[in-house]
């Protein structure tokens, strides 16, 4: 079945918590108090799980083998984050402060001094959105319009 890498990447979501349900299940009923009733199959949900830990492999080298030609804009992307987050921690402020003065101590006063001043910071990170979101349409054009090939039954592993 061909499917968008976009719905790739959700049928792999979903599926990725689909596991996580089943382990759950498994973890919890495996060992029950003798004369209480089991509600599940552990030895059936056992099975169940393998299948859907092999669909999911299936589906991650699908999506990466889709994805060689934008690799190196997912990695950019992740760069852009990183780079959006370290801007916003960038302390710009200048001038005169004051300490606030706390129990058993006198308000202070100090100056101090950026290099970098706040319009600077702000249109150093106002270009890294606008990459962003350059380099994520580029990605997600991609994701919408390559389609990759999926087990036929991964919808019903992921419904039951």
């Amino acid at each position: 079945m061909k499917i968008t890498v976009a719905k790739a990447l959700k049928v792999k979501n979903r599926l990725v918590n689909k596991i996580s349900e089943v382990s759950s299940k498994i973890q919890t009923y495996n060992s029950v108090v003798m004369g209480k009733e089991r509600p599940v199959s552990v030895t059936d949900l056992m099975t169940r799980r393998d299948q859907m830990v092999d669909t999911l492999i299936n589906i991650k080298t699908a999506i990466s083998l889709s994805n060689a030609t934008v690799q190196s804009t997912i990695y950019l992307l992740a760069e852009l984050k990183g780079e959006l987050n370290f801007l916003r921690g960038i302390d710009t402020t200048s001038g005169k402060q004051v300490n606030e003065a706390t129990w058993g101590s006198d308000a202070k006063i100090y100056e101090k001094d950026s290099v970098l001043d706040y319009a600077t910071v702000q249109g150093l990170i106002a270009q890294v959105e606008a990459d962003i979101d350059a380099n994520q349409d580029r990605l997600d054009t991609h994701n919408h319009t390559v389609e990759i090939d999926i087990f036929e039954g991964v919808l019903d592993l992921i419904k039951g």
